[in-house]
């Protein structure tokens, strides 16, 4: 008997013991209210990019390898990726390398390394602090860093659309860029050649200048241009000299009334020694089709044109006819 209630003491002081300790367990470890508010500050984190849960399956995969990074805070920032442990798993491998700076900063070098999906994405990003920066301030600014350079992996999933870019310190008002050339674009050329021999001799000059208005209403192009051609030929001991010039301007003035059609003219002057011209001039209105939209045309353009105008030149002298001038239409395509 004395052995039987030793038994049941001892029985009694192990089911009193687990009891207590069940009553421990259930007090001290039931949710307190600092646990449910981090469950709570945690839940918010997703409030950025809407509610994740119905994007879960297109999370990208990350292996975050960084041995000198707090990685447990850059994992709560960027908490809209799916970070896993063995790189072999991970579609963006973020190698983080760093540096200290000669004047006592430190440089972080993030590599971002694509692969399944990603494979061949590859980018580059730095991140430098300066001395004075504290550590939560180089956290900070790294975890940002880190993020602008996710941006173009998560850009090519269903998060796509939860993306939003803003610049810090911009107002919100379009600013207007004054142009001071009001959208014109000047042009000068010239060249010069001058050859001599023993007998011949020759000076060619060419000069002029382009001035080009374009936007996508109007197209407008006025350029002068001067040509002198001069040939000395030296024959029985005298010199004998021809001069020739050719100069003139070409004009044209278009306005778009579509994206692709457009109505306007082409104006020409020109006198031509060679050609007897003292004073040629041609006026055409004409209608054009551009291939591409006018709102291309600063970068390129094809076009076709027709044109049907007056054309009138005076002779420098009298021609075979007898006659000292001309009139006449011309088309052009």
């Amino acid at each position: 008997m004395k052995d039987k209630g030793i038994i049941l003491a001892r029985g009694s002081f192990s089911y009193n013991m687990f009891y207590w300790l069940a009553i421990f367990i259930i007090y001290f470890l039931k949710p307190s209210p600092l646990y449910s508010q981090f469950i709570n500050t945690e839940s918010n984190k997703f409030d950025n990019v809407g509610d994740i849960s119905e994007f879960s399956q297109e999370l990208v995969s990350v292996f975050l390898d960084c041995s000198s990074c707090d990685n447990s805070y850059i994992r709560q920032q960027i908490n809209f990726v799916n970070y896993v442990r063995d790189v072999q798993l991970a579609q963006i491998h973020v190698f983080i390398t760093k540096q200290a700076t000669v004047s006592g900063g430190r440089t972080f070098t993030i590599s971002f390394i694509g692969k399944k999906d990603f494979d061949g994405i590859n980018n580059n990003l730095t991140y430098t602090s300066i001395k004075t920066n504290t550590e939560d301030e180089i956290r900070k600014g790294l975890s940002e860093k880190i993020l602008l350079g996710l941006v173009p992996y998560i850009s090519h999933t269903s998060l796509a659309e939860k993306i939003t870019i803003a610049i810090s310190g911009q107002s919100n008002e379009q600013r207007h860029i004054i142009d001071p050339w009001n959208n014109w674009i000047f042009e000068v050329y010239g060249g010069m050649n001058f050859a001599k021999e023993t007998s011949k001799s020759s000076l060619n000059l060419r000069y002029g200048f382009f001035a080009d208005y374009v936007t996508d209403k109007w197209r407008i192009r006025l350029r002068p241009y001067f040509n002198y051609n001069q040939e000395t030929f030296v024959k029985e001991g005298e010199d004998i000299q021809s001069v020739l010039r050719r100069d003139g301007f070409e004009g044209k003035f278009i306005r778009s009334i579509s994206d692709h059609w457009s109505v306007g003219s082409f104006t020409n002057i020109i006198s031509n020694t060679y050609e007897n011209i003292d004073l040629g001039y041609r006026i055409a209105p004409a209608i054009e089709y551009s291939l591409l939209p006018y709102k291309k045309a600063l970068r390129k353009e094809y076009t076709i044109a027709y044109s049907i105008g007056y054309l009138h030149q005076k002779y420098l002298e009298e021609t075979i006819y007898n006659s000292s001038f001309a009139s006449n239409t011309k088309q052009l395509i």
